[in-house]
């Protein structure tokens, strides 16, 4: 079969036999990737059920941690966990996001761990700000109550459809990558962000006039060590009266070719498609 689409190892669309052409092997992994749970079942008794989980397990990692950058105050809640309290969490959350599937992520995250990799996670609730002073009520998670500004996104479908789905296919921004990063790591991944930002400008190959004033999201995941993931959680308005949908997002940090063997996933593939996803790169 020929792939049209290679973005994710579980979400792979086939082209015609015809059109195929010269085929290459190819190995797709999570390594470095981000993955942002941006369908969303719309069934209100799973929407109901995601919050538990989310509150739960947020109640079970106790009372959240404030943090600051460079002095300056983050809005957001933070904790830490295990791997293994981030996969129970997976297991449990139902999102309709192909790429999101429970198995793939879990298995991804045990084999890193079993390897040293992905032991340590920050876990952060974002308080997105707005300008209005909009806020959901309070959520209680059985340690404390919550305060959550939502994240704003408009919704691909109309009313009458059983999803969510984010548009763009986003839920976070790269800003979110870099919360995890300490004050010193941070300032690395920046400047590891403006020297990629100058090369791309001498070679003509960005759009981009003004240099950078935070890590690109690539920039981050470098940066960050290789037994730390970041799962992001963010309370969600799509436009409608609902108030309880929730969702995720996992960083997942750069591992050196030899950790990233543990998990991945060979398929033939056109040589084009190759070329796309290394300008993409």
């Amino acid at each position: 079969y020929g792939l049209k689409v290679m973005r994710f190892p579980g979400v792979l669309e086939a082209t015609a036999r015809n059109k195929f052409g010269a085929a290459v092997r190819g190995k797709l992994s999570l390594n470095k990737t981000t993955l942002q749970a941006y369908k969303l079942f719309r069934d209100e008794a799973i929407v109901e059920r995601n919050k538990n989980v989310l509150l739960d397990f947020l109640g079970q990692l106790g009372h959240s941690e404030h943090r600051e950058r460079f002095g300056v105050p983050s809005h957001n809640y933070f904790w830490h966990c295990s791997g293994y309290q981030v996969v129970n969490f997976i297991k449990n959350f139902k999102t309709a996001t192909e790429q999101m599937q429970p198995g793939l992520l879990t298995s991804y995250i045990n084999k890193q761990m079993a390897k040293g990799n992905l032991t340590e996670w920050t876990v952060v609730l974002a308080n997105v700000q707005d300008k209005n002073g909009k806020v959901r009520p309070p959520f209680g998670t059985g340690a404390e109550t919550l305060i959550i500004g939502p994240s704003v996104r408009g919704n691909n479908l109309g009313r009458d459809s059983g999803f969510y789905i984010a548009n763009n296919a986003a839920v976070s921004g790269p800003s979110y990558e870099s919360l995890d990063l300490t004050d010193e790591e941070y300032q690395k991944a920046l400047d590891m962000t403006i020297q990629e930002w100058e090369k791309a400008k001498a070679e003509g190959k960005t759009k981009r006039k003004t240099k950078p004033t935070a890590p690109f999201a690539n920039c981050a995941k470098a940066v960050r060590k290789k037994g730390n993931g970041l799962l992001l959680l963010f309370n969600m308005d799509f436009g409608d009266t609902n108030p309880l949908v929730f969702t995720y997002v996992l960083s997942l940090p750069y591992l050196a070719d030899k950790d990233d063997v543990t998990i991945a996933y060979e398929y033939m593939g056109n040589p084009n498609a190759f070329k796309v996803l290394e300008n993409d790169d």
